[in-house]
C-alpha cells in the first residue's frame, strides 16, 4: 500500500470482548487449551491491574506479560487476556561437552522466542546472535543456545531467577544523505480485515463508535497527512508507505518488516504500541533507518539502539520536569510531599523527592521538602504567611478526593497550590470548584492553545476537509509527521544527530529531545505544566 490515501474515513472494525465469569477467589472459570498449554482466560475488571491479577493467580507480573505482550502498554477492563494453570519454570540445561561450556534451553511447545527471551532477561537480538536459524522460526524441542559467564556457568539474579546476560550489540554509526525524494513509513493498526463488521452509516451518523485503537489510527493518519501537504509547500518531497499493522501480533509485524521496499525507507513511524514495535526496533538497527514511536512512554524501547526515538515523555520524564518547575517557580513557598505509603504511588514521591531535595537548595539554600505521610498531619507545617504548595503524586482516587476536599476546607486560612497528576482529570465526582480554588497544576504531554491563531486555522482546514472536529491523535499525527519529515528534509538521512539541538513546539506536541547515554536512542523531554484558573485549564511554563 504505497498510496498514503488508500486509507479514508470509513475504515472500520468491530471488536467484542467476551465476558467469561470469575469465581469468588477472582480465577476465572474458564480454562483453555492453547498451543498445548493451559491457560485462565481472565476478563479484566474495573480497578485491577496486573500485579492483582498476578497475586489472585500466584504468578509474577512477568509471567502474564510474557503470555501477553499487549499488556506492557497496560490493561483496561473487559479486556481478556490468557493467564497460565501453572508458574513457568525456568530451567538450566546440563552443558554438553563438545559445547564450548554453554546453556541451553530447549523450546516447549507454544514458547516464542519473545517469550523465551523474556524468561531469561535477555533481548530476542541477543538470543538470536547465538541461534542465526531461529529468524526462520523456533519449534518444539529445539535447543537455543545461552550465554555463560566467565567461568562457563549460566548466571542467574537472585530475585527473579533470570539470567543476566550484558547486552554486547554494537552501535551503528548514522550515515547522513541528502536527497531530493524521502521514503517515510507509517505503520498504524487500522484493522481493516473487518471493515464489513461495522456498521459505517451508524457511525457517520454518530450512533455508533469506532472501536478505539481504529479511531487512534485513523485520527493520527490525518493528521500526517496534513503535515505532509502542509510541508509539500516548503519543497518537502516524501513518497509515503501506509501499513496496516496488527498491534497485537509482534510475530505479524515482524513477517511484514521482511517486505523489499521496507529497506529503502529513510524514517519509520509506528507501531503506535510498545509491543508492535519491539520487532521494528531491531529492523530499525539492522538497517540503520532512524525510527520513532510516536505513544510509548516506555524508556526501554530506548535501550543500546541510537536509531531509536520517543514522541511521548515518560511518565518518569515528567515528574521530573515537573519538580524543576516546582523549584523554579516557588522558590521561597513553603513545599509539601505528601506520602501515602501507596506501593502504587512509591515510584511517583521518590521522584519528585529525589528531584526536590536536590534543586530547592539551589534556589534557596535554607529550604528544604517536608515530607507528610498522613493527612492529620499535614496542618501543622502550614504556613498562614507563605504559598503552601501541596504536592500529592497519587493515582488514589479515594485518597485524592479526600485530600482536595480537606484542602479546600483550609482554603480559607491558607494559600494553596495543588500539584497533582494528569490522570485526575478523568476521575468521577471531582469536584472542579476545588481544583479551581487550589490551582491545580499537573505535568502533562501534550497541550492545544485554542486561542493561536495558528491553531485555529488548523482547526479551520481540518473542518473544511473532514466536516469534524479534530481530535488529540489528529494533532500529534500531525505534530509527529511535520517534525520528522522537516528534520529529514533540513539535516538528511543522518537527522537524528540533530534532533537534540532543535527543539520545536507543534500544535499539540512540544519537541526537545535527550540522550540519555551515548548508546541509546533519544527521548523526548518536553513537557508541560498545565494549571487550573478561571476554571480553564491554561499552560503555566
Amino acid at each position: 500500500m504505497a498510496d498514503g490515501r488508500f486509507f479514508l474515513l470509513f475504515v472500520f472494525l468491530c471488536f467484542c470482548a467476551p465476558v467469561f465469569s470469575q469465581g469468588g477467589d477472582g480465577k476465572s472459570k474458564k480454562i483453555e487449551t492453547i498451543d498445548g498449554k493451559k491457560y485462565y482466560i481472565h476478563t479484566v475488571e474495573k480497578g485491577q491491574t496486573l500485579y492483582a491479577i498476578s497475586k489472585i493467580y500466584g504468578l509474577e507480573v512477568n509471567d502474564i506479560v510474557i503470555e501477553n505482550p499487549e499488556a506492557m502498554d497496560g490493561i483496561k477492563p473487559g479486556q481478556v487476556i490468557k493467564v497460565p494453570t501453572a508458574k513457568p519454570k525456568i530451567k538450566e540445561v546440563a552443558v554438553k561437552a563438545d559445547s564450548g561450556k554453554y546453556s541451553y534451553h530447549k523450546v516447549e511447545q507454544g514458547q516464542t522466542l519473545y517469550a523465551i527471551a523474556k524468561m531469561y532477561n535477555m533481548k530476542e537480538e541477543a538470543v538470536m546472535a547465538l541461534n542465526p536459524t531461529v529468524k526462520d522460526g523456533i519449534k518444539a524441542g529445539q535447543m537455543l543456545k545461552l550465554p555463560p559467564d566467565k567461568k562457563g556457568n549460566a548466571q542467574f539474579n537472585n530475585r527473579s531467577g533470570a539470567l543476566v546476560v550484558p547486552d554486547t550489540a554494537k552501535v551503528k554509526e548514522f550515515s547522513t544523505v541528502k536527497k531530493d525524494l524521502y521514503n517515510i513509513g507509517l505503520f498504524l493498526p487500522f484493522q481493516s480485515d473487518g471493515i464489513d463488521l461495522v456498521d459505517a452509516d451508524k457511525v457517520a451518523k454518530g450512533l455508533e463508535d469506532l472501536p478505539a485503537k481504529m479511531d487512534v489510527a485513523i485520527q493520527f493518519y490525518k493528521g500526517a497527512m496534513m503535515a505532509l501537504d502542509s510541508l509539500k509547500k516548503r519543497s518537502v518531497a516524501v513518497k509515503l508507505f501506509v501499513y496496516d499493522v496488527d498491534d497485537k501480533d509482534s510475530l505479524k509485524v515482524a513477517q511484514m518488516l521482511k517486505k523489499p521496499e521496507l529497506t529503502s525507507l529513510d524514517l519509520i513511524i509506528g507501531p503506535l504500541y510498545t509491543s508492535s514495535f519491539v520487532p521494528v526496533m531491531k529492523f530499525a538497527a539492522d538497517h540503520r533507518i532512524p525510527a520513532v514511536s510516536p505513544l510509548s512512554q516506555q524508556n526501554k524501547i530506548l535501550f543500546n539502539n541510537v536509531y531509536i526515538s520517543k514522541a511521548t515523555p515518560s511518565v518518569t520524564t515528567q515528574l521530573e520536569q515537573c519538580a524543576k518547575f516546582i523549584a523554579d517557580s516557588f522558590p521561597t513557598a513553603n513545599i509539601l510531599l505528601l506520602n501515602n505509603s501507596n506501593p502504587k504511588d512509591a515510584a511517583y514521591v521518590s521522584t519528585y523527592r529525589k528531584n526536590l531535595q536536590a534543586d530547592l537548595p539551589k534556589k534557596n539554600p535554607g529550604d528544604t521538602l517536608k515530607e507528610i505521610k498522613s493527612l492529620g498531619g499535614l496542618v501543622p507545617f502550614l504556613s498562614p504567611t507563605k504559598t503552601n504548595v501541596v504536592i500529592v503524586p497519587s493515582v488514589n482516587q479515594s485518597y485524592v478526593t479526600d485530600i482536595l476536599r480537606r484542602l479546600n476546607e483550609l482554603a480559607e486560612k491558607n494559600k494553596f497550590v495543588v500539584f497533582g497528576m494528569s490522570n485526575w482529570n478523568s476521575f468521577e465526582n471531582l469536584d472542579i470548584e476545588y481544583l479551581n480554588t487550589l490551582e491545580f497544576h499537573y505535568p502533562h504531554y501534550f497541550y492545544v492553545n485554542y486561542s493561536d491563531p495558528s491553531t485555529k486555522n488548523f482547526i479551520r482546514q481540518y473542518r473544511e476537509a473532514n466536516k469534524t472536529e479534530p481530535g488529540s491523535y489528529v494533532y500529534h499525527g500531525f505534530d509527529v509527521m511535520f517534525y520528522y519529515a522537516n528534520a529529514l528534509h533540513t539535516y538528511g538521512t543522518g537527522f537524528a544527530q540533530k534532533m537534540p539541538e532543535n527543539p520545536w513546539s507543534g500544535v499539540q506536541t512540544g519537541f526537545n529531545y535527550y540522550q540519555p547515554s551515548s548508546g541509546s536512542g533519544l527521548e523526548n523531554r518536553y513537557v508541560y505544566i498545565l494549571r487550573y484558573r478561571d476554571y480553564k485549564v491554561n499552560k503555566a511554563n
